[in-house]
């Protein structure tokens, strides 16, 4: 994960996580709501990356179907938590190119990575997931 980034998921919205930081240090936190698929996947929209404010390139989310559809402004590695792979990645209508690895074992799910081009980023680009 880039430069020490870590993934923390919640089980429950009463759930608190402590943070240290060392004197003159700084750390940059990305706060995301976990949705639900009708089937009960868990899965949350992270943000772009490569973006300072990385959780505010999340313009939208639709939650009202097993394919959810997440709206970005921006363009770079699009950041997703999820807790079983999708079984395809489509951006604008079109099928992208996408990567996963393993969270830590108490997030129980995947990083997902889609990159969202420079060129497909003209105003927003729409990103459908989609679950076996």
């Amino acid at each position: 994960t880039p430069c020490g980034a870590r993934l923390h998921v919640a089980q429950d919205s009463d759930h608190a996580e402590r943070v240290t930081l060392e004197p003159k240090s700084s750390a940059m936190a990305v706060i995301a709501p976990v949705h639900r698929t009708q089937r009960g996947l868990r899965w949350a929209a992270i943000g772009i990356e490569e973006m300072l404010n990385a959780g505010g390139a999340v313009e939208s989310v639709r939650t009202d179907t097993d394919s959810p559809v997440i709206q970005v402004r921006g363009y770079g590695t699009l950041v997703l938590f999820c807790s079983a792979l999708p079984t395809k990645v489509s951006m604008n209508g079109k099928l992208a190119d996408w990567k996963h690895e393993d969270t830590p074992a108490k997030a129980d799910g995947f990083v997902v990575r889609v990159m969202v081009a420079q060129s497909a980023s003209q105003g927003s680009s729409e990103v459908q997931l989609a679950f076996g």
